[in-house]
């Protein structure tokens, strides 16, 4: 699905949180289709997973009760910090 995306939408805009930390920590572009990455640098993960390429938009750590009132309807109506990784998120939350 996200490399789908990234071939048919304008742009895919990834949002980052760390597990347990009450916040939203970054968000990034997608550059690079799964698999292929541009970079060609090391594989951290020595071949776990499919590397790709993002760029960084900005890194901030943005706190859960700053965005509690938005939600996503692609996910039940949910608040935004209750979405699992890879969760889709609406253009309109």
């Amino acid at each position: 699905a996200l490399d789908e995306a990234f071939q048919t939408a304008p742009a895919v805009i990834l949002v980052f949180s760390v597990n347990r930390s009450d916040a939203f920590q970054g968000y990034a572009l997608m550059r690079s289709p799964i698999g292929r990455p541009q970079s060609r640098s090391r594989d951290p993960f020595n071949g776990f997973g499919r590397l790709f390429d993002i760029e960084w938009l900005r890194l901030h750590d943005l706190p859960y009760r700053e965005v509690k009132d938005v939600r996503n309807p692609l996910n039940m109506d949910r608040p935004v910090q209750f979405s699992r990784d890879g969760q889709e998120l609406s253009n309109t939350a």
